[in-house]
């Protein structure tokens, strides 16, 4: 009988000892487990985290994440490529990074069409002025002929000219016709000064009257200019700091040469 209570004894020590054993095991699992699933969660939002943070994408983050080899960025500017599409952390995900690195490289790190209709966007109470001379960063001058307008600008910041008709909101590539610099922008505003351009602004209101509809509105409006006048002519300058300044007529006032500076002014660059 001693013996028989002894062999339960044992039996039941046992069981309790396999139960307490197996239950520190599952505990161990569940801790390990909970401790990797939280240091992966914590390692993962760090990453996101500090890749959010930054103001810039790197050439690196964007060949790793996209499985582009660096050797597709040869030649490339890689913060202009950024700035040019305006890539972020937060938008990249968004965008055909591939397709849009080929149209880059294809159009020479320039766009393929350039959009000026800012330029008829003028401020009404801006008025060009001696004092704005070095300021000027684009002179945009437009003119009725048959049933279009033409156009020329000289944007100094781009260093380049372009000669056209049409549309100026999607002015092909292929239209720049020259490259500028400081020597040329100088010659611009020697003929601003030739022409008196500063009295235009200063007499606007009467170039500017008349019940003729405006070049720059029949150019938005994209109406036919033969059943307008077709002598009006449209002069738009912009300063550094993004003010653009204005002023249009016809070829019957007096008060402004018109024809005279666009006939000395297109020469410049060629």
């Amino acid at each position: 009988m001693g013996r028989y209570i002894a062999r339960s004894l044992t039996a039941l020590c046992a069981m309790l000892c396999a139960a307490a054993l197996g239950g520190c095991g599952e505990s161990g699992s569940g801790a390990s487990s909970e401790a990797s699933s939280e240091a992966g969660s914590e390692a993962s939002g760090e990453a996101s985290s500090e890749a959010g943070s930054d103001t810039e994408l790197t050439q690196e983050y964007v060949c790793s994440e996209f499985g582009i080899p660096e050797a597709e960025f040869e030649g490339v500017d890689f913060a202009r490529f950024v700035d040019y599409y305006g890539l972020s952390y937060e938008n990249i995900h968004n965008e055909s990074v591939e397709y849009l690195l080929r149209e880059y490289k294809k159009n020479n790190g320039e766009p393929a069409f350039y959009d000026y209709r800012y330029m008829y966007d003028a401020d009404r109470d801006a008025v060009l002025t001696r004092e704005d001379q070095n300021s000027v960063s684009v002179v945009f001058l437009a003119q009725a002929e048959d049933d279009l307008n033409s156009y020329w600008i000289f944007d100094f910041e781009k260093g380049i000219k372009i000669v056209g008709a049409g549309a100026v909101q999607v002015i092909p590539g292929d239209n720049v016709t020259a490259a500028l610099t400081q020597e040329h922008r100088e010659q611009v505003l020697g003929l601003f000064e030739k022409y008196d351009v500063y009295a235009w602004y200063e007499g606007r209101e009467e170039l500017n009257s008349g019940e003729e509809q405006s070049l720059e509105e029949q150019s938005l409006e994209e109406q036919s200019l033969e059943e307008q006048s077709s002598d009006r002519w449209y002069l738009s300058v912009r300063l550094q700091d993004g003010t653009v300044a204005s002023v249009s007529g016809s070829a019957e006032d007096s008060s402004a040469d018109f024809a005279g500076l666009l006939s000395e002014i297109t020469d410049i660059g060629e």
